[in-house]
């Protein structure tokens, strides 16, 4: 009997202790959070292709050093006196790219691209025109360092698969600059003229990419 008297009295006096430590520990409370995440995927993509015909497997690797210039110049344009008696066009394009890969495939589709450019200048395109009389212009320059376009249009059920690695790296400058001086328009433009008189347009990109999927009536 004595040895259960001193059992119960070590119980309760071990209940009242932790009792007391868990009011005590809501009293006073902090809190450390250490957190390191590391995050590892591996996937594994089995493709079994029974007619070769039906995969297509492309490498696109372009490297290009140095600058690029594309300059494009319409000056002194006169349509006056000649009996057209409706407006003409001038059009005047400047385009410089340093890259350049455009992919149209109806199959299944592996690629690889690597597109590189370490321009020691600049790429550079600039469309100029000047002094024109009774015609629409339409300049435009376009400067682009890294450009990749890839369409994938599967000819059966609309279905397809289309597997990409692709890395554009542009160090330097790149820009473009399309400017229009000095049009006087005195012919009334036809009755389905649509449009503006000038449309100028200047365009500077470094790197991009451009990926289509689906079918053709998509």
């Amino acid at each position: 009997m004595k040895l259960n008297k001193l059992a119960v009295g070590i119980s309760v006096a071990s209940a009242m202790i932790l009792g007391i430590s868990q009011v005590q520990a809501f009293d006073n409370v902090k809190w450390k959070w250490n957190l390191d995440v590391d995050t590892d995927i591996d996937q594994y993509i089995d493709i079994k292709v029974e007619n070769a015909e039906e995969l297509a497997v492309i490498e696109v690797d372009q490297t290009f050093d140095g600058s690029l210039k594309a300059v494009s110049i319409v000056k002194d344009i006169d349509n006056d006196g000649l009996g057209l008696k409706e407006l003409g066009n001038v059009v005047s394009n400047a385009t410089a790219v340093a890259n350049n890969a455009s992919l149209t495939t109806d199959v299944m589709t592996n690629i690889d691209v690597n597109q590189d450019w370490d321009g020691s200048g600049s790429i550079l395109a600039s469309s100029y025109v000047k002094g024109v009389d009774n015609m629409t212009v339409d300049s435009v320059a376009t400067a682009v360092a890294n450009n990749l376009s890839v369409a994938l249009s599967p000819n059966d059920d609309g279905s397809s698969i289309l597997l990409a690695n692709i890395v554009q790296d542009g160090v330097g400058d790149v820009s473009a600059y399309s400017t229009v001086k000095d049009v006087n328009i005195n012919v009334k433009a036809s009755n389905g003229f649509e449009g503006p008189h000038v449309n100028s347009v200047a365009t500077a990109v470094g790197n991009n990419v451009s990926v289509n999927m689906g079918s053709v009536s998509n």
